[in-house]
């Protein structure tokens, strides 16, 4: 009795000891999996709630007495390709001109811009009051411009456009009855409603194909969503319509974060207000189209949030008063961006994992040779004994197998483990974003269109470039993120824009100059994990079963070698990180090399063609689709 107890503590002591193994080293994937189980619920709760969920976004009825003030917002900075087009576009919203006010915010330092500015503001309708508000400084940035437009304005609603932007003419009619209830009554608790975006040039390139892909996601799965269940959705900065009086109980426009619409959305809910979203009510945009803009903007986002999770998300767990299963799924909403440098460390560490044979067979190879040895010690009947010593053969000789030079860490299995379940989410996003996003490619805005299975499956060849992109940016986000936990606040880099053209934006400058962002020396890093890959990808290939003819072409009859699939999956993994990383790294000077040899020599040496091409800027011309 008392040996077979010894064997059984000997037993719980080898199995405890495994899983706090396998803990240690895969914490990153088990983080990984509780972020990829958090988002497949979400979206199949949003598949299966699609009707509740349209019709709890519906909206009210106006006041029929008089109209509430509205107040729209533009602000900008150096905008010269876009800030004609983002005025007209305001002004030619529908809504009582003596109801209707128009702040330009311009931080701009660019004196052309600012005559652009000057001379679209005189277009507008002398009814509709439409001026500029300028600072002498940008503190604060998008926030402190935000901030200062709120407090020289009496308007009961203010909606924020940015000037990639270009509203449709019944924005305000569609977005502002969401504030009143079917009596006319207002909602006073309801702080903001925001609506979709649209795109006016997916089809640019494959990178603004692939950002139409998480948009969509984003905007048509994920924010309908938790906007029923949980009465709260962010503001993304644009595209929506604030409560004058929500963003003052909520203590205003603040520039700790970089994500200042997101930061101030907590502070909304804190307060004890909600927030709304619409997916009917689509607003066209301008996606970044090179390289350099994208990750200087992903850059702000991801900062953004690693900020606010250090400003917030002690009162979030700590003191906001919610339910158990809220307070979960606000604190992975905070935590969204924290999944790039826990995908980053692991990016390094599955390497590792996988040449150590750290998933399978050696841990449980070691575990299982250490409970025979106990057992062993333990004593036992002659009988008993013959069996045990026979394990320990059979287990030792599997283990010199397993770790001898000529045939390496057999442990094929576990790349397919690392990557099969995200796969299966990615193409769980694609196929369920593709078949739900109705509003958005419409040629009128809004509107529902005809959903069939080519526009699904020409919609999923999304999830290619899709899946390259997020790979190759992994060491800039994870930079990103780090930099927002060590520091608040920050220069908001601007992303620059081109005034690309679409079906709802036909008017364009003649000519834009061509804008650049920095990298902020994150491409070291960049370049030293492409270093790592690269050893990793040589190390697979060296010591790969089939280089060394460890199986002599013959899979079936030796099952220590595994099929040539799997063997090439560790050198194929470790490549594809390191060519995606490299191609993402070099991606913004290849642009800029050949945005630069396209310009003429003059241009090149920083000449103004001005005076050579008779070419007025100030002057629009309609864009034909060239």
């Amino acid at each position: 009795h008392h040996r077979r107890f010894g064997m059984l503590n000997v037993f719980n002591t080898v199995v405890t000891k495994a899983w706090f193994y396998y803990i240690v080293t895969h914490w990153p994937w088990l983080a990984i999996v509780t972020f990829l189980v958090h988002g497949i619920v979400e979206r199949v709760c949003s598949l299966l709630l699609g009707a509740k969920q349209a019709e709890a976004a519906s909206a009210g009825k106006l006041p029929q007495l008089e109209l509430p003030h509205v107040c729209v917002q533009l602000p900008m900075y150096n905008e010269k390709a876009v800030c004609e087009r983002a005025i007209q576009a305001a002004a030619a919203m529908r809504w009582p001109a003596r109801r209707l006010e128009i702040q330009v915010l311009d931080d701009s330092d660019d004196p052309e811009t600012c005559i652009l500015l000057e001379s679209a503001v005189k277009t507008v309708h002398p009814e509709i009051r439409c001026h500029i508000i300028r600072r002498s400084h940008r503190k604060g940035y998008k926030a402190g411009a935000l901030e200062n437009g709120r407090k020289q304005t009496s308007a009961q609603f203010i909606a924020i456009l940015d000037a990639d932007f270009v509203p449709t003419e019944d924005f305000l009619q569609r977005t502002i009855p969401h504030f009143y209830t079917h009596s006319g009554a207002i909602i006073k608790d309801l702080a903001m409603v925001q609506t979709q975006w649209g795109h006016i040039n997916h089809a640019d390139s494959l990178l603004t194909w692939m950002q139409s892909l998480w948009v969509d996601d984003h905007h048509t799965i994920q924010m309908p969503c938790r906007s029923y269940l949980w009465n709260f959705v962010n503001f993304t900065g644009t595209a929506g319509i604030w409560s004058a009086e929500a963003i003052e109980r909520a203590g205003g426009w603040r520039a700790h974060s970089l994500v200042e619409d997101c930061e101030l959305s907590f502070r909304a809910l804190f307060a004890g207000m909600h927030t709304k979203f619409d997916a009917t009510i689509v607003q066209p945009s301008e996606l970044p189209n090179s390289f350099r803009a994208y990750k200087a903007q992903q850059r702000r986002w991801t900062m953004g949030w690693a900020q606010l999770t250090r400003i917030h998300l002690c009162h979030l767990l700590g003191v906001y008063q919610c339910s158990p299963l809220k307070r979960v799924q606000l604190m992975l909403h905070m935590l969204i961006s924290v999944q790039w440098p826990i995908w980053a460390f692991w990016v390094l560490l599955s390497p590792v994992l996988i040449a150590t044979g750290s998933w399978t067979a050696l841990p449980s190879l070691q575990n299982r040779l250490q409970e025979l040895k106990e057992l062993a010690h333990a004593g036992g009947t002659a009988e008993e004994m013959d069996v045990i010593m026979a394990q320990m053969r059979e287990a030792n000789e599997q283990l010199a197998a397993l770790t001898s030079t000529v045939n390496p860490p057999d442990l094929y299995n576990s790349p397919l483990l690392y990557i099969l379940p995200v796969i299966a989410f990615q193409l769980l996003v694609a196929f369920a974003t593709s078949a739900t996003t109705k509003h958005t490619y419409n040629s009128t805005y809004g509107k529902p269109e005809r959903i069939t299975l080519l526009t699904i499956v020409c919609r999923c060849t999304r999830l290619f470039p899709y899946i390259v992109i997020n790979t190759g940016m992994l060491p800039h986000q994870m930079c990103s993120y780090v930099a927002g936990l060590c520091s608040l606040g920050g220069k908001f880099d601007r992303t620059p824009k081109l005034g690309s053209s679409g079906p709802a934006a036909q008017i364009v400058p003649r000519r834009a100059k061509v804008e650049s962002s920095k990298t902020h020396g994150y491409q070291y890093m960049e370049f030293a994990f492409v270093t790592y890959q690269l050893f990793w990808t040589f190390y697979f290939w060296y010591y790969s079963p089939i280089r060394q003819s460890i199986c002599n072409s013959d899979h079936s009859s030796n099952p220590m070698c595994p099929s040539l699939l799997r063997a090439s999956l560790p050198f194929v993994f470790a490549a594809y990180v390191g060519l995606c990383i490299a191609a993402i790294t070099l991606a913004p000077y290849f642009e800029e090399c050949r945005s630069t040899s396209c310009l003429p020599c003059d241009a090149k040496h920083g000449t103004d063609l001005e005076d050579q091409l008779d070419v007025d800027e100030a002057v629009p011309i309609l864009k034909a689709g060239t």
